[in-house]
Protein backbone atom coordinates (compact mmCIF):
# COMPACT_ATOMS: atom_id res chain seq x y z
CA UNK A 1 0.00 0.00 0.00
CA UNK A 2 1.03 3.28 -0.70
CA UNK A 3 0.66 4.85 2.68
CA UNK A 4 3.40 2.32 4.39
CA UNK A 5 5.77 2.57 1.34
CA UNK A 6 5.68 6.35 1.95
CA UNK A 7 5.64 6.47 6.05
CA UNK A 8 8.68 4.21 5.48
CA UNK A 9 10.10 7.40 3.57
CA UNK A 10 9.31 10.20 5.89
CA UNK A 11 10.83 8.21 8.32
CA UNK A 12 13.61 7.65 6.82
CA UNK A 13 13.78 11.37 5.34
CA UNK A 14 13.22 13.16 8.85
CA UNK A 15 14.27 10.45 11.16
CA UNK A 16 10.89 10.40 13.19
CA UNK A 17 9.58 6.47 13.89
CA UNK A 18 7.62 5.21 11.12
CA UNK A 19 4.97 4.21 14.40
CA UNK A 20 4.58 7.54 15.19
CA UNK A 21 3.28 8.44 11.74
CA UNK A 22 -0.23 8.10 11.28
CA UNK A 23 -2.46 9.43 7.77
CA UNK A 24 -3.52 12.82 9.66
CA UNK A 25 0.61 13.56 10.73
CA UNK A 26 1.08 17.20 10.11
CA UNK A 27 4.49 18.14 8.53
CA UNK A 28 4.88 20.98 9.61
CA UNK A 29 3.22 20.92 13.16
CA UNK A 30 3.96 17.36 14.28
CA UNK A 31 7.12 16.21 12.17
CA UNK A 32 8.71 19.41 12.49
CA UNK A 33 9.39 19.69 8.37
CA UNK A 34 9.83 22.07 6.43
CA UNK A 35 9.60 23.58 3.00
CA UNK A 36 13.12 22.42 2.24
CA UNK A 37 12.19 18.61 3.47
CA UNK A 38 8.82 18.76 2.20
CA UNK A 39 10.66 19.58 -1.48
CA UNK A 40 13.09 16.70 -0.88
CA UNK A 41 10.14 14.17 -0.28
CA UNK A 42 8.20 15.15 -2.85
CA UNK A 43 11.56 14.93 -4.96
CA UNK A 44 12.26 11.10 -3.59
CA UNK A 45 8.63 10.25 -4.51
CA UNK A 46 8.71 11.65 -7.78
CA UNK A 47 11.96 9.17 -8.31
CA UNK A 48 10.45 6.03 -6.87
CA UNK A 49 6.90 6.60 -8.78
CA UNK A 50 7.63 8.63 -11.66
CA UNK A 51 5.81 11.44 -11.76
CA UNK A 52 6.10 15.02 -11.23
CA UNK A 53 4.51 17.36 -8.77
CA UNK A 54 3.16 20.39 -9.81
CA UNK A 55 2.96 23.59 -7.46
CA UNK A 56 -1.08 23.33 -7.53
CA UNK A 57 -0.30 19.81 -5.57
CA UNK A 58 2.25 20.91 -3.23
CA UNK A 59 0.55 23.83 -1.89
CA UNK A 60 -2.67 21.63 -0.51
CA UNK A 61 0.27 19.22 0.91
CA UNK A 62 0.34 19.77 4.77
CA UNK A 63 -0.57 16.01 6.01
CA UNK A 64 0.11 12.50 5.22
CA UNK A 65 -2.76 11.60 3.94
CA UNK A 66 -2.04 14.89 1.16
CA UNK A 67 0.83 13.44 0.12
CA UNK A 68 -0.40 9.97 -0.12
CA UNK A 69 -3.86 11.55 -2.47
CA UNK A 70 -1.18 13.38 -4.36
CA UNK A 71 0.81 9.88 -5.38
CA UNK A 72 -2.40 8.37 -5.89
CA UNK A 73 -3.51 10.79 -8.28
CA UNK A 74 -0.65 11.28 -10.13
CA UNK A 75 0.10 7.36 -10.05
CA UNK A 76 -3.67 6.79 -11.34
Amino acid sequence: MIFEKIREIISKHLEYPAGQIGPETRFVEDLGADSLDIAELITELEEIYGFLVTEEYTQDIKTVTDLVKAVEKLTA
